[in-house]
């Protein structure tokens, strides 16, 4: 089984991971990772936003279609609230920005894999706000 499974144009994020006993796997193509993700079905997904760019939640979506029990990390520059909001809406369960990855990355993956989320406070917030008020426009910054 793999533990880990990288989705990233290039191995930058290999250089956080500080458990060798992972088993990982890097994937630099979205559409033989998808494949993969499906025959593999990892505990967790870490998945470059600048794969897909805009299209990123509704790859998040097929990546949960194809693994329904592989947990999401994305991982990405600083995003809109709108944006977050939406990966999370698609299935993932967590958002880290780079700046952050050599203090959180490590600890994201673990909370993620006992089955809590990686997100802010203030994007729970917002989320919450959403789901009590479906009808009412939530502004995002």
């Amino acid at each position: 089984m793999i533990d880990l499974q990288i989705i990233d144009n290039d191995e930058d994020i290999l250089r956080f991971i500080d458990d060798p006993s992972l088993k990982i796997r890097v994937d630099h193509d979205e559409i033989k990772a998808l494949i993969a993700v499906e025959r593999d079905k990892p505990l967790v997904v870490v998945l470059r936003y600048e794969l897909r760019e805009q299209q990123t939640a509704e790859y998040i979506a097929l990546l949960n279609a194809a693994s329904p029990d592989s947990k999401i990390i994305l991982i990405a520059p600083e995003l809109t609230d709108r944006e977050v909001i939406d990966c999370l809406l698609s299935g993932a369960q967590g958002y880290l920005q780079f700046t952050d990855l050599a203090r959180f990355f490590n600890k994201a993956v673990k909370v993620i894999r006992e089955g809590e989320a990686w997100v802010s406070r203030r994007i729970i917030s917002l989320m919450w706000k959403k789901i009590q008020h479906p009808v009412k426009k939530v502004q995002f910054g």
